[in-house]
């Protein structure tokens, strides 16, 4: 028996293979087709793939989402280096986002296609040991909302629920001709799915997203902030979360408290002399050094002016007027018209802007006493 045993043993040996392949995996997308032994082996052949670029086709969106969608081990592997390379030929590189778990993780990149950037993304989670991939390569080839998530994420957050469960916050943006489109969005694993859950106000009740839009003007600081539990909206005159109506410059403040986002007050612009900050919304703000001139409507509906020279709008301002006369009020033509004793201010501008928000192009002021001009700033 002993012999035999051994005779086992020593056959066993001799027919091992050290020389033995790893297994061979492909990733395919169209007539296109790339075989590879490990992901980083993956890795490399997609950097040649677009080192050679024959069709200049930019980065290859449709073999990357196979792979990620076929091979598990991708969701612990980094990709830096392809990360690196697709600098080279996408509007927008590749971007990994994880969250704090390791539990949900989300690919995202821009194509430029002719005049057009063409957004794609992949959302990865893992729900015990099984590792789930959406993906959305531009608008016509997603597999559903939740590849969508991936879109231009800027940020993600997690937080705990009521129960102790992780909610997955991101904020995503995409600019797209003049404009900017946020979006937030909220999710969790629940029953071995990615869910998303209903915690962001809306204009008529919760909802799982949130979306803002603005014109892509540098000059317009206003967005959404998300830092984990807390949520601030920028506020609007006719207090809608479209985000067309013009902003007051203040803005609402949100709190989470394990189930929604609930209301908790209003914040007032940063840099903005206290007293000045019980206006109802900004009609005007014109900085032309050494001076700043600055129209409010108040809550009673009258107009408010306001100017400084040599000084920041969080001082005690020169000149304050009230009962202002708006004389026309057309994006080519705004003039306000504001009185002290027999002196007159009269403050004109043009606008370039929509959405809410508005760039005064060229303005004057004209100060008179009764008839007589005695001065006259222009941005001329």
């Amino acid at each position: 028996m002993k012999i035999l045993v051994f005779l086992l043993i020593l056959l066993s040996f001799l027919n091992f293979d050290s020389t033995a392949q790893p297994k061979v995996r492909f990733m395919s997308y169209g007539e296109s087709v790339i075989y590879y032994t490990s992901v980083a082996d993956a890795e490399n052949k997609l950097i040649e793939h677009i080192r050679r670029d024959e069709d200049n086709t930019g980065f290859p969106s449709g073999l990357f989402a196979d792979l990620i969608l076929k091979d598990e081990r991708c969701f612990e592997y980094d990709f830096i280096r392809l990360a690196e390379a697709s600098r080279r030929v996408t509007f927008s590189p590749l971007v990994i986002t994880t969250s704090d778990d390791g539990n949900l993780r989300l690919y995202h990149w821009a194509s430029d296609w002719g005049l057009r950037e063409i957004y794609s993304g992949i959302t990865s989670y893992r729900n015990d040991d099984e590792i789930h991939s959406h993906k959305c390569l531009g608008c016509e080839d997603a597999d559903d909302d939740i590849g969508r998530m991936a879109h231009g994420v800027i940020e993600m957050h997690t937080i705990s629920g009521s129960s102790g469960n992780s909610i997955y916050l991101t904020k995503t943006q995409i600019e797209s001709g003049n404009y900017r489109y946020t979006t937030l969005r909220a999710c969790t694993i629940a029953s071995g799915k990615l869910q998303f859950i209903q915690i962001f106000p809306q204009e008529s009740g919760y909802g799982s997203y949130m979306e803002y839009t603005r014109l892509a003007y540098p000059e317009d600081k206003s967005d959404v902030v998300l830092d984990g539990t807390y949520l601030m909206i920028p506020e609007t005159a006719d207090g809608s979360f479209s985000c067309e109506g013009r902003l007051t410059g203040r803005s609402l403040q949100y709190r989470f408290d394990g189930y929604k986002y609930r209301h908790q007050g209003i914040s007032y612009p940063k840099g903005l002399y206290n007293g000045l900050c019980n206006y109802k919304n900004n009609v005007v703000v014109i900085n032309a050094h050494p001076w700043i001139l600055r129209i409010d409507s108040m809550p009673d509906g009258s107009l408010r002016y306001a100017s400084w020279k040599n000084k920041e709008e969080s001082m005690k301002p020169d000149l304050l007027l009230s009962n202002g006369q708006c004389v026309s009020s057309g994006f080519d033509n705004q003039k306000y018209i504001f009185r002290n004793g027999e002196y007159f201010y009269e403050i004109s501008w043009t606008e370039e802007g929509d959405m809410g928000f508005s760039l005064p192009i060229s303005w004057k002021l004209i100060i008179k006493r009764n008839s007589k001009v005695l001065m006259t700033l222009t941005s001329e």
